[in-house]
This record gives structure tokens, C-alpha cells and sequence, in this order.
């Protein structure tokens, strides 16, 4: 990358032997305080954080990457590292910081799509720390000016966790636009009453399901119990243009214990032939989903709907 920046080489080895060095590694020295300990729970605590900001969970991404953060500004108050160290432990510092930032910031989410890969290349370097030649971000932009420019470009949830079956953001052919949609919110009666409550995504194309995707379960219900927040993001997989005259339909579904299935509570949909980038607050329709567009009745009147965002984004 042209950016790179170069790193002072063997910036670590040369205090592996020296355990009278302030920070120093030492050569048997294990304890936590250590600097190789952290710098192995710190690759650790990146690797969670990039996963759940790769699978498109931006909430946990954030969290993760603040934690980190305020775990390595802890360390360097009370353990003084030499200069080149430092230097190296506060680029990884702002780099994180600075990720967690964009995680956070709505309208900043899928623009730069090298930003999370560049992030993701600072944990193979928390391996090897001795061979640390350049750094993968480059950092002299942010020089005085802590505006996070670095994009989000999340995809989806780690299923293997917390369920869902998110598709991860497609390979993009240049030139393609394509569309993700963030579920945010789903206000319903006796929101807080539904376990196991997730969306199901289906688009259809000519009659034809094409594809489906499954959010994990919602997060939490909101304090009035009307509201199942979300915050994931659903990727088609399509260009844009190769989805003409398609529906994506948004189906809220539950688990009802007593009947020991999930059951279809209400659903909307989006026509992607008059498709908006931007806010959208959709009000649900009565059950059962009818992809055939027949009969549609709103299932309940006023401030019941599906809150969520649109954005287009280009190969």
C-alpha cells in the first residue's frame, strides 16, 4: 500500500532479554502485567472485535473496540514503555479507537470497503511484533485531527453465537451498485412478551424466491416494551440493477414456547423498484405473508411499524 508507514524493525526484540527494562518483556516472565501478555490479550480482544464488526453486529464491534482501547490507554498510564514501543502501542491504540468511532457513526457505515480490512491486518502483526516493518493503517491524515474517516463495512452476525443467517457483504463487481438494509427496530404490541424474536429477509424476483436471510434474535425490547431493537444489516447479494421489479420482504417472527415452533407475527416489504436511499418506517400488514402481492392489511394502525435504512453502495 502506498500509505504505509515505516516501523523502527525489531522493535521488540531488543528487550527480550533485557527484564530490567520498564515494560520489558524478559524472557520468562509470564505474568499479566507483562507487555507480551497484553499484547496477546489484546490480539485476542481485536480478533472477537473484527468479527462481530465483519458479520455486520456493529453494537458488539463498538463495544469490543472501546474496551480494547481503554485497556491499552490503562496499560500505557501505569507501565512507561521505551519510544519506538510506545509509539507502536499508541498507533494500535488510535487505530482501534478510531474504528470504534466509525462503528458508531450511522451514516459513515459501508463507504471505504479497504478500512476493515486494513484494521484486520493489525492482528497477524500482534503475533510477530519483532517483524513489524510498516503499519497497515495509515495514521498520518489523523495527525491533530481526531475526526474518524476510516468507513465501516460490516456484514453480518456471528451466527455460531447468537444465531441468524446473514449473508456476509458480496464480492462487488466493479462499477455494480448494490443494497444493504440495517434493521433497527421493531415496534410492536407486546414487544417485550416475544422470545426469540428475529426477521426474516426474503426477496423475490418474478414470483421466484431468490433469497433468504434470517437476522439473529433481537437484542433487547425497549423500556416502553413496544419496541424489538436489532441494529443488523442485511446485504443482497444482487447488483442493484439485476433486482428490478423485486420485493424484499421483512417478516418479524417469534418462537412461542407453548406450541414449540416460530410463528409469524406480521411482516412488510420493500419495492425495490421505487427504492430510496435513507430512513424508512414501515407499517406492518397482517398475516400470512402473500409474496403475490394480493391482499394487504395493516395489522395495526399508528405508531406500529418497522424502523430501519437504506443504503446503496458501490462496487
Amino acid at each position: 500500500m502506498g500509505s504505509e508507514m515505516p516501523i523502527v524493525p525489531q522493535l521488540f526484540s531488543q528487550h527480550v532479554h533485557d527484564s530490567k527494562v520498564p515494560g520489558g518483556l524478559g524472557r520468562r516472565d509470564n505474568s499479566p502485567n507483562t507487555l507480551r501478555t497484553k499484547l496477546q490479550t489484546w490480539q485476542t480482544a481485536l480478533r472477537k472485535a473484527i468479527e462481530y464488526d465483519k458479520w455486520g453486529q456493529p453494537i458488539e464491534a463498538e463495544e469490543g473496540y472501546a474496551s480494547l482501547t481503554n485497556s491499552i490507554t490503562a496499560f500505557l498510564k501505569t507501565t512507561p514503555q521505551p519510544p519506538a514501543v510506545d509509539t507502536l502501542i499508541r498507533k494500535l491504540s488510535l487505530t482501534v479507537d478510531l474504528r470504534c468511532k466509525a462503528v458508531a457513526d450511522m451514516d459513515a457505515t459501508f463507504i471505504d470497503s479497504r478500512a476493515l480490512e486494513q484494521v484486520a491486518a493489525l492482528v497477524p502483526l500482534l503475533d510477530e511484533p519483532d517483524r513489524v516493518q510498516t503499519w497497515p493503517v495509515d495514521l498520518r491524515q489523523w495527525e491533530g485531527d481526531q475526526t474518524p474517516r476510516m468507513k465501516v463495512n460490516p456484514s453480518n452476525p456471528d451466527l455460531g453465537a447468537i444465531g441468524g443467517s446473514l449473508l456476509a457483504r458480496p464480492a462487488a463487481d466493479p462499477g455494480s451498485v448494490y443494497v444493504a438494509v440495517r434493521i433497527k427496530l421493531a415496534v410492536v404490541p407486546d414487544a417485550h412478551k416475544m422470545k426469540d424474536a428475529m426477521v426474516t429477509s426474503t426477496l423475490v424476483m418474478g414470483g421466484r424466491t431468490v433469497e433468504v436471510q434470517h437476522t439473529p434474535f433481537a437484542r433487547n425490547a425497549t423500556e416502553d416494551g413496544k419496541g424489538l431493537v436489532f441494529h443488523d444489516i442485511i446485504f443482497l447479494q444482487k447488483p442493484f440493477a439485476d433486482m428490478a421489479g423485486g420485493r424484499v420482504f421483512l417478516e418479524l417472527r417469534h418462537y412461542k414456547p407453548d406450541k414449540r415452533k416460530i410463528s409469524l407475527r406480521c411482516y412488510t416489504y420493500l419495492d425495490l423498484g421505487a427504492l430510496q436511499e435513507g430512513q424508512f418506517f414501515l407499517a406492518w400488514l397482517k398475516k400470512p405473508a402473500d409474496y403475490a402481492m394480493g391482499k394487504k392489511k395493516v395489522a395495526w394502525k399508528g405508531e406500529y411499524g418497522l424502523q430501519g435504512e437504506v443504503k446503496l453502495w458501490a462496487g
